[in-house]
Order: C-alpha cells, then structure tokens, then sequence
C-alpha cells in the first residue's frame, strides 16, 4: 500500500509526502490507524489518482506534502544551496 500511496514520511524532518498511483478501476481507498510518528492517521484517496489526499490525525508538527518525495541527491543538493 505504501507503495500504491507514493508515501514517504519523514519524520526527524517533520514532512510526510504522499502522491497516490493507484491503478485504473481501483476505486477509492481508506487505510485507518497507520502508525505515524507515535500515532495512528488515516489516509483517503478518491478514485481518481489525480486527486489530492484526505489525511487525517497527522501530528501538528508533520507538514504533509502533495507529491512524490525528491530523489535523495537532488533534495540534499537543494538543502545545501538553500
């Protein structure tokens, strides 16, 4: 699922990316009490994946972020320039 869901928290950072790819005629899906960060979150995805997701219970201090997560070297690049 979590490969379905592109979903990449990155908790020390205090991010959680997520940019679902679910296959055509999935239809919509609801995953409750995901472990996250020392609590449970529920993410929702509509049967579009286009569609941006519902995540509720994310901890105040987890921003989430609609999209896939950069690749390692060109975050760690933009971290250093920036």
């Amino acid at each position: 699922m979590r490969t379905l869901l592109r979903m990449d928290p990155w908790v020390p950072s205090g991010k959680l990316w997520i940019a679902p790819v679910l296959p055509e005629g999935f239809g919509s899906l609801k995953i409750s009490h995901l472990p996250l960060a020392g609590t449970r979150i529920t993410v929702e995805t509509g049967d579009g994946s286009e569609e941006v997701p519902v995540v509720t219970g994310l901890p105040e201090e987890i921003s989430l972020i609609a999209g896939p997560r950069p690749a390692s070297t060109a975050f760690h690049a933009a971290r250093q320039s920036g």
